[in-house]
């Protein structure tokens, strides 16, 4: 059975670049890639004609093994500072449902992100829902300035 090996091998262990591979000339196989389905075909070599080549052109290998000695390697970027993360206040957003049924007014407070229900109710009037409104969203951020001692200053 012949021995196939990827180009990566070939760069790897043979210190070939993509220009001496293509030297080399066309893959001796081409199959469907076993790790990725929707990647690009293997291009597979023989093991036996990439070392027989790889004699055959020491001179080339030698080439890319000094320039390889010779480029410095880059020092890493500098990392930059990060400012430090601001301070995050648990805020609560309220939504306010008033609707007229009747000669009487239907109110209730929600919380926007969880949807949460608070309080509903009945008033007599749209100021008297209005104002039951506000009063349970300022219950309701007095809760939570508790919770997370929050005071304001």
């Amino acid at each position: 059975m012949s021995d196939y090996i990827t180009k990566f091998t070939m760069k790897h262990d043979y210190n070939m670049t993509d220009s001496l591979i293509k030297k080399l000339g066309e893959p001796d196989k081409i199959t469907r890639n076993p790790h990725y389905s929707s990647a690009a075909p293997m291009r597979l070599y023989l093991r036996e004609r990439v070392e027989k080549w790889v004699e055959e052109n020491p001179e080339l290998i030698q080439k890319v093994i000094e320039r390889r000695k010779k480029k410095p390697l880059k020092p890493p970027p500098p990392v930059p500072e990060r400012a430090p993360p601001p301070k995050i206040r648990p805020v609560a957003a309220y939504r306010k449902s008033i609707r007229q049924a009747g000669d009487k007014w239907s109110w209730g407070v929600y919380q926007s992100k969880t949807r949460r229900v608070l309080k509903v109710g009945w008033a007599e009037s749209q100021e008297a829902a209005e104002s039951a409104c506000e009063d349970v969203i300022l219950e309701a951020r007095r809760k939570v300035r508790d919770r997370y001692r929050i005071w304001d200053t």
